[in-house]
């Protein structure tokens, strides 16, 4: 926090983040399971599709989700923070006009996707 002594009322800050975890065990949601198939391959069993279920290309009624801990590699999170703001003494208080902003990036590197039991 930077609070300026010559320009009486105005305050700044800036704050940055970098996280890295490696091998990054996660549990995926149980409907996150089941709307990736292909991510997380074998953790949702199905009963074969029946004939409407395949006209409506459903892919048949869910029987098990196996919500195990995965390994999703590598999670970087880099991101900044900034913020000014400027009190302004008047007649009937203070006013005090801000700006706000925040960019935060969230990168994975899937070296393996590895189901943990």
């Amino acid at each position: 926090m930077y609070s300026s002594d010559t320009v009486r009322g105005l305050d700044a800050s800036l704050s940055f983040v970098s996280i890295h975890i490696a091998n990054y065990i996660f549990a995926p949601f149980e409907q996150a399971l089941v709307d990736n198939p292909n991510a997380f391959p074998g953790a949702v069993t199905r009963s074969p599709p029946t004939v409407q279920d395949v006209q409506q290309g459903f892919l048949g009624q869910i029987t098990r989700v196996d919500a195990s801990y995965f390994n999703f590699g590598d999670l970087r999170v880099k991101g900044f923070d900034a913020d000014v703001k400027y009190a302004i003494d008047t007649a009937r208080g203070q006013l005090t006009p801000s700006i706000a902003l925040a960019n935060i990036i969230v990168g994975m590197r899937p070296s393996h996707l590895a189901r943990l039991r």
